[in-house]
């Protein structure tokens, strides 16, 4: 049986963003970066107030305050009837609890003039709330407990539907598969404290002005909760207040890894990044902007953005067809959530494959990307032989990321 590979976390600031990377023996299996200026974080809980309603939407557009803009699609609204009228439930000047699910920054012209029209300026939110944990899911507005859509396996489907009816504590809760390795107890435990953070909210529902409540969490709280079955080696932390964020996050979810936190400052480095240098994770963050991803048998593969979608062309090298194409498909997937690419990816492996190849190849594809969280879709394989999926991301892609912080550079 293959032992389940140790990671290390490597916190850092660096360029005006907090870069949080997860890594087995200096590779990088996830990355997150958050920059300081972002203006809306995804999973943010706002009070907002309703500005119009949007009849061609059938969804209203809110309020988040400091010149921030929501769109609250009708879909978004927990109760609401498929296919009612959001202007039946919601009207201007109303308020609202909201959630960002995907964040948009507002983007002006050297005149400080909005670029974008409001369907394109505004970030997606929801009234359906949820707030994150390392094993669940709180759900207020959803009750009933249940699984997560993620949990494929139907051994671990079946452990975490009998875990979800013997919590008895909690009520509204969506079960991640790292629930399935932890005692009933301590998901009862978190989910309290997540019910506690929700019932803390409601104080501020009153207010007659919108404000941003609670900020979603950042990259090493991403990062944490999405390792939450690895195996965790040392937690890296350059900064000593980066630190003492880390203690109390894992204080409330995870006091198991508050020993494995390290203060590690280093000095003196060829460019300032102290600890992604000394793991040699520079030349690596580089090469997930590049076009090209070669593989180690010589064969590689191209990712290009397209009107359509994201666009991955596969092309061999000295290894029969087969076995670049497999070689590959697993690399994809890391490259996928390594860039945070999102929305319509279609991927053209080299040559024809019959039906049996194909479905070895998705296999192989959803055995990959299950190691992603984010939800990703296989939808299968087109007429033409692509491989269709879509990937619902929570943030910008790596490459807005950096261009961000090269803005605020010059």
């Amino acid at each position: 049986m293959a032992t389940t590979p140790v990671l290390d976390i490597v916190v850092e600031d660096l360029q005006g963003s907090l870069w949080v990377a997860a890594i087995n023996k200096n590779k990088i299996a996830a990355l997150e970066i958050d920059p300081y200026l972002e203006l809306i974080r995804w999973g943010s809980v706002y009070w907002a107030r309703v500005i119009r309603i949007d009849t061609t939407l059938n969804a209203a557009f809110v309020d988040l305050g400091h010149d921030l803009v929501g769109m609250l699609p009708a879909s978004e609204i927990p109760g609401l009837a498929k296919d009612a009228k959001i202007g039946k439930k919601l009207k201007p000047g109303q308020f609202v609890m909201v959630q960002v699910k995907t964040a948009r920054q507002p983007e002006d012209d050297e005149d400080g003039n909005d670029l974008r029209p409001d369907a394109l300026k505004a970030s997606r939110v929801s009234m359906d709330i949820a707030l994150q944990g390392r094993y669940l899911i709180y759900t207020p507005k959803s009750p009933g407990n249940r699984i997560s859509r993620r949990v494929r396996e139907p051994d671990v489907r079946k452990q975490l539907v009998a875990m979800s009816k013997a919590i008895k504590a909690i009520n509204g809760c969506i079960l991640r598969a790292s629930a399935a390795y932890t005692q009933t107890e301590i998901l009862e435990r978190e989910g309290k404290i997540q019910r506690a953070i929700w019932e803390s909210l409601q104080a501020f529902t009153k207010d007659e002005e919108p404000s941003l409540l609670m900020l979603g969490p950042d990259a090493l709280q991403r990062v944490l909760g999405d390792f939450a079955t690895s195996r965790l080696g040392e937690i890296q932390i350059a900064d000593d207040e980066r630190g003492e964020e880390a203690y109390n996050w894992c204080d409330l979810y995870a006091p198991e890894l508050m020993q494995k936190i390290e203060s590690r400052k280093i000095t003196g480095t060829r460019t300032g990044m102290g600890l992604m240098e000394a793991h040699d994770l520079l030349g690596q963050i580089e090469d997930f902007v590049r076009p090209v991803v070669t593989l180690p048998s010589g064969a590689s593969f191209l990712i290009e953005d397209t009107a359509l979608g994201t666009m991955i062309d596969v092309n061999s090298g000295t290894a029969t067809l087969s076995a670049t194409n497999h070689e590959a498909a697993a690399e994809i997937a890391r490259q996928i959530r390594l860039r945070n690419i999102g929305g319509i990816i279609l991927i053209d492996f080299a040559g024809k494959q019959d039906k049996a190849e194909q479905n070895r190849l998705t296999k192989q594809l959803q055995k990959a990307l299950d190691l992603d969280p984010c939800t990703v879709e296989l939808h299968g394989v087109t007429r033409t032989g692509l491989f269709e999926m879509t990937r619902h991301r929570r943030t910008p892609t790596l490459m807005d990321r950096i261009e961000l912080m090269q803005d605020e550079d010059e």
